[in-house]
């Protein structure tokens, strides 16, 4: 497995990363709300914007661990403190839909296809890094 460094992707913007994925899942929502029912396809709409929310947690603790470096012990323990407030922010919206008496089935759905397409979208990106550009840099060539 080739080894690739996504660190000037995550200092530039987010936009790489969350736009892709989070406009699959509200196109995905969509065409499950118009040929299914409005529920199901609110309820993935639900889990694509949590699902969006999560992976900006994920990418804010990662942007956070980066000046630790040359102290990885730190920066570990930033991104595990990031990823605590990740999971208290799924459980407490979670627990908040439930109290108000909503099917949390799609929601969940909704955010497990968010994270596929994250993956997927991953995956691209690291394809073309290797592809286009250098690797070991993480770098895009020709202004890319």
């Amino acid at each position: 497995m080739m080894k690739f460094d996504l660190t000037p992707l995550v200092t530039r913007s987010y936009r790489q990363f969350l736009l892709l994925p989070f406009l699959a899942g509200c196109l995905l929502a969509a065409a499950a709300g118009a040929f299914y029912s409005r529920e199901i396809g609110i309820g993935l709409f639900r889990g694509a914007v949590l699902g969006a929310l999560d992976a900006m947690i994920m990418l804010l603790g990662v942007r956070k661990a980066l000046p630790y470096v040359e102290t990885p012990k730190k920066g570990i323990k930033v991104m595990r403190r990031y990823g605590t407030y990740r999971l208290i922010a799924i459980a407490s919206i979670m627990v908040l839909l439930l109290k108000q008496g909503f099917n949390v089935a799609f929601v969940l759905a909704g955010l497990l296809l968010m994270h596929i397409f994250f993956i997927i979208n991953l995956t691209f990106i690291a394809y073309r890094l290797t592809k286009d550009g250098d690797a070991k840099k993480g770098v895009w060539q020709n202004g890319k």
